[in-house]
């Protein structure tokens, strides 16, 4: 992820575990990640990934990747059970990426308003 928001982001406010976090629905993220700071602050327990490596948008690799499996998530009314990967994300706890958008079904959006 870039330090700016690109046109295809929403952000949201939710919680997890009590505490508030900035979300980023990113239709441009293959995978649903979560800061690796926030994720250790909140005790969320971890399975690390063998094998795996991931870029992010500016081009740096990474390669010790954690995936947590079934983050409860609230966002308003809405309550959702999410598997995440970490990353070290820039001004934002979570990011919501196609795998989760995919379970939406069709839906429609308006990006200049």
């Amino acid at each position: 992820m870039t330090r700016r928001l690109r046109p295809k982001t929403m952000k949201l406010k939710g919680l997890i575990r009590g505490r508030n976090v900035n979300i980023v629905v990113d239709s441009s993220s293959t995978h649903n990640c979560i800061n690796i700071d926030l994720a250790k602050q909140l005790d969320i327990c971890i399975c690390l990934v063998k094998d795996l490596t991931t870029s992010i948008a500016t081009g740096k690799k990474f390669e010790e990747i954690g995936e947590f499996h079934k983050v409860s998530i609230h966002i308003q009314e809405l309550h959702l059970q999410i598997d995440l990967f970490s990353l070290p994300l820039k001004e934002m706890d979570v990011v919501l990426g196609a795998k989760w958008l995919i379970q939406l079904g069709s839906y429609a959006t308006n990006l200049e308003e």
